[in-house]
Formats: structure tokens, C-alpha cells, sequence
């Protein structure tokens, strides 16, 4: 049984400065797990992340291509199924 998209968001958590989310690896793979629950690291919350990061973390838009860059970089490396090697 899979989960509906809007309560999922309803779980992603306002992460105030207090509570020191300094990436967004840090975010959806180990504060919320939601990057280890949804296909490929979460993709599809991107937008509505990007609006957390930008008006609670205070992250400028070139912050946020550098942690979206970094995070998609360790999904492809770690957190998916290897090709096939021929």
C-alpha cells in the first residue's frame, strides 16, 4: 500500500535553524527518511523542499543548485541499484 503524496509533504518537517539541517541529505535521508522511501531519493518533493530550504533555512538559489547537485550525486552513487556491466 502506497502512501498518498500530500501526507507524506504533511510529514516533511519545518526544519527550523535550531535544528541544524545543514544539507539536504541531512534532510530527506536521515531526519525524515522520505529520499529512502521514494523513488529516486525523493524527487518529486524537490519543489516544495526548495520552499522550505529558501524561506526557513535561508538558502539563496545557487545554495540550493549545490545541495540538490550534491544530494542527486550520492543517490545515483549509493542509494540506487547498479547497471549492469557488459
Amino acid at each position: 500500500m502506497t502512501t498518498p503524496l500530500p501526507k507524506l509533504l504533511k510529514r516533511l518537517p519545518r526544519p527550523y535553524p535550531c535544528t541544524k539541517v545543514t544539507h539536504l541529505d541531512d534532510l530527506l535521508l536521515r531526519r525524515t527518511r522520505l529520499g529512502l522511501l521514494l523513488r529516486n531519493g525523493a524527487e518529486e518533493l524537490m519543489p516544495k523542499v526548495q520552499t522550505i530550504a529558501r524561506e526557513e533555512l535561508g538558502w539563496s538559489d545557487t545554495r540550493w543548485n549545490e545541495e540538490v547537485a550534491a544530494y542527486r550525486l550520492l543517490i545515483a552513487r549509493c542509494y540506487t541499484i547498479p547497471k549492469a556491466q557488459t
